[in-house]
């Protein structure tokens, strides 16, 4: 109940690595409050002001954070691993040997491969779920950690809807071919990450070690590309920590793949850089409740949502930080429009990243591409999304939701040749000859 009325604090340059739970109390009041320059090592990086944010207003990830110290927090102890890359680089190989690696010595090459792993097999989302687990020291405690391997297949819709899952607390994996000398993929996929989740630790691994062509003067020169054209060190979070942790060169092709200890270096930096952070108990809890919803439960209106959270104590003016938690682990994808988009458009949240995934695939593998080749009208849309069962309730939510993730763009005072009002351009519909087309941005 202390300084009731206090409208500015002002705490940047003191070397602070942490902050006491009581200045939640503040926000009520508090206009002004300027913490930059301090390290706060003990406060996740994705709830801290970027610098030039001093309004309180901007700062609540901050306060929500803080008041849920008080609530009580268990260690994050799950989180996502995403394997990105071009077409034949390794990556579901690379997901099998991660999984399997201790497993070598004790089992036969035929058992493996037929063995149950912990996986969630996705065909029509164009990726599968398999978890890898090992017991490590978490705050002094043996604690078992699991890491859930989102392994994407290379397709279009994979390109336009991995920034769903690409999220600050997931470690992302980068494969590429050391046989192939275009670092293109990379960079695509480095810009990506930075731009959807700027400062997720991120590790580059090389595939096709063992190949005749790969010498310690080709990796040498791989490595020094990194640095010079890519320039991997530009990729940092708020706090100027660097994104690309490691750079690292495996082995797929044999009966037995070695992996040098990537295995173990995941693990490693996952502990170091998301593992162990505190949570609140009721953030926890809310994850296992839209786990056990997922199965039958596509989506949720967001008053049903609240009501879900309420029940295991989430407050009301927490919950859009409990939601932003919850994508940041890929469990869920919330969509919550800003007040002006219309009564049609509702907030909701996703549980079956299928469903969105099919929505974009509809329109990839639609007629509309025989059709103009970029562009569909809003009718052609929905009888699109319609026919492939998208729900009614969901299309205008949909619509804003995948221009937010610019997979089509809503194109103002051009009229359709087929007719309709409102015509949206698609970049997946466009053909390999564009010719001109800004006249339509």
């Amino acid at each position: 109940g202390a300084l009731p009325h206090l409208l500015e604090l002002i705490i940047c340059h003191n070397e602070l690595n942490g902050l006491p739970a009581s200045i939640s109390d503040l926000a009520p009041t508090l206009e002004i409050f300027d913490l930059s320059d301090n390290p706060f090592e003990a406060i996740p990086s994705e709830v801290i002001p970027v610098p030039y944010c001093v309004l309180t207003s901007e700062q609540e990830p901050l306060f929500s954070y803080l008041r849920s110290v008080r609530q009580g927090q268990d260690p994050l102890l799950r989180i996502p691993l995403l394997l990105l890359g071009s077409a034949g680089c390794g990556k579901s190989s690379l997901a099998q040997a991660l999984v399997a690696e201790e497993r070598y010595r004790s089992v036969s090459q035929a058992q493996l491969n037929s063995s149950a792993c912990e996986e969630s097999a996705l065909d029509e989302a164009y990726f599968r779920i398999i978890s890898m687990r090992t017991s490590m020291e978490i705050k002094g405690e043996q604690e078992d950690v699991v890491l859930d391997i989102h392994d994407f297949a290379t397709h279009q819709a994979t390109l336009h809807t991995h920034p769903f899952f690409t999220v600050q607390r997931a470690m992302h994996i980068v494969c590429f071919d050391l046989t192939d000398r275009d670092l293109g993929g990379v960079a695509f996929w480095l810009n990506s990450i930075h731009f959807y989740a700027p400062g997720a630790p991120i590790i580059l691994v090389g595939t096709h070690a063992d190949d005749a062509a790969v010498s310690e003067a080709y990796i040498a020169e791989i490595e020094k590309r990194f640095v010079d054209e890519l320039q991997i060190g530009r990729f940092k979070n708020s706090l100027g920590a660097k994104s690309v942790k490691a750079v690292h060169f495996v082995t797929l092709g044999r009966k037995k793949p070695l992996l040098n200890g990537l295995r173990a270096l995941v693990f490693d930096l996952a502990r170091k850089s998301i593992v162990g952070r505190g949570v609140p108990v009721s953030w926890h809890s809310l994850r296992t409740v839209m786990d056990e919803l997922r199965p039958s439960t596509p989506y949720l209106a967001w008053d049903r949502f609240l009501t879900l959270a309420s029940g295991v104590s989430v407050d009301e003016k927490d919950a859009v930080q409990a939601a932003e938690f919850l994508q940041s682990v890929c469990c869920v994808c919330p969509f919550l429009p800003h007040p002006g988009a219309g009564e049609d458009v509702k907030p909701i949240v996703v549980l079956n990243y299928t469903l969105l995934q099919k929505a974009v695939l509809s329109l990839i593998e639609s007629s509309l591409k025989d059709g103009t080749g970029d562009r569909a009208t809003w009718e052609e849309i929905k009888m699109v999304w319609k026919m492939n069962e998208v729900p009614d309730e969901l299309v205008c939510s949909l619509a804003v939701f995948l221009e937010k993730y610019e997979v089509m763009y809503r194109i103002s005072g051009i009229e359709h040749e087929h007719g309709g009002d409102t015509s949206f351009l698609i970049p997946s519909l466009l053909p390999e000859e564009m010719g001109l087309i800004g006249d339509d941005w």
